[in-house]
């Protein structure tokens, strides 16, 4: 059902393997039905993204009382996927990566070897905004480097592992200015990327930054305007698909909203670009995605000290700093802090 698109049908399908998982009391199989139950399918329904941690954790625990460590280290894989992605603190959640890396490496098995490196690049992107990284622009330090991509190279596995890289190195161009960068790792993660819209999480992230990165484009390379406005645009309306078609507005309207602000404030639209920043960053906050919460107050100060309002936009950026200290981006707070708050 996800992968042809038909999501609702897919919900009831998976309502139905967890009536019958509780029918039979069939243990051995709950990890992997928990997997694709709770790592996939109800992820494109309105609860929460934080409401399947609690099953995804379980799914581990049994897992690795069962013994099939594979699949307890598969769903560890898939919930720290979702605990990022749902503004878990970094601090907690990159010790919790740690004791999952240790015991993929501890199997001295091929495939999970291969988890791990997979990854890899989640735990760099966490150091990173944790300020644990020589610079927290670049995804490189201490859990991963250029090598750990191009050994790989003429391996399927390589262009699995590349759209890891970019993705994140793609966040963190964005996130400290380097839009261009950021760009570049858009364009390369569309070339091995294949367009399955499978899990909602990966979907609406990827969808709100490549959105992000072609408006800031837009606005810069005049050049090639029209190039980031269409990018720009396809992205807008699959966010506006996955907000309404897909029945997930709790986990991505906010997100909808900044990507309108963003638009409207490049249009000269101020009046609705004020009003769409307000709603991402009350939303954000009411729905408790402390990282996007963060951003959208940042951007909505970007915005008011484009229109020499001093005032509003160093409030905005105080409550920007706050945010992302709260949530343990100790690198990005600094950024805020140098950029906007040192003056």
């Amino acid at each position: 059902g996800n992968v042809l698109g038909n999501h609702a049908t897919a919900l009831r399908l998976g309502k139905l393997a967890l009536t019958v998982l509780d029918r039979f009391d069939a243990r051995e199989c709950l990890p992997w039905v928990f997997n694709t139950v709770y790592g996939i399918t109800l992820l494109w329904s309105d609860e929460p993204l934080s409401h399947v941690l609690p099953f995804q954790k379980h799914a581990i625990d049994v897992g690795l009382s069962i013994g099939d460590n594979e699949i307890a280290m598969h769903s560890a894989h898939v919930y720290l996927r979702i605990s990022l992605h749902s503004g878990c603190p970094l601090v907690e959640l990159m010790d919790e990566m740690r004791v999952r890396s240790r015991q993929m490496l501890a199997y001295k098995k091929d495939s999970m070897d291969k988890l791990n490196l997979l990854g890899a690049s989640r735990r760099q992107f966490t150091l990173n905004l944790l300020g644990r990284s020589a610079d927290p622009s670049i995804l490189a330090g201490e859990e991963i480097d250029a090598d750990c991509v191009s050994r790989f190279r003429g391996e399927k596995f390589h262009d699995t592992l590349c759209v890891f890289f970019y993705y994140f190195q793609g966040w963190l161009s964005y996130l400290f200015g380097d839009y261009a960068v950021a760009a570049e790792m858009a364009m390369e993660y569309k070339k091995v990327m294949k367009p399955i819209w499978l899990r909602f999480d990966s979907a609406s992230n990827k969808t709100f930054l490549f959105g992000l990165i072609a408006c800031a484009l837009a606005q810069r390379e005049t050049h090639e305007q029209n190039k980031w406005i269409a990018i720009f645009e396809e992205e807008l309306a699959q966010m506006e698909k996955m907000s309404t078609v897909m029945t997930a507005p709790r986990n991505c309207q906010h997100r909808l909203d900044l990507m309108k602000a963003e638009r409207a404030s490049f249009l000269g639209k101020h009046t609705e670009a004020a009003s769409f920043y307000d709603s991402a960053i009350n939303l954000a906050a009411q729905n408790h995605f402390i990282q996007d919460q963060a951003l959208a107050l940042e951007r909505a100060g970007i915005f008011y000290l484009g229109r020499d309002n001093g005032t509003d936009a160093s409030t905005l950026f105080e409550r920007s700093h706050s945010c992302y200290m709260q949530w343990g981006a100790l690198s990005k707070a600094g950024d805020i802090k140098e950029r906007y708050l040192n003056s």
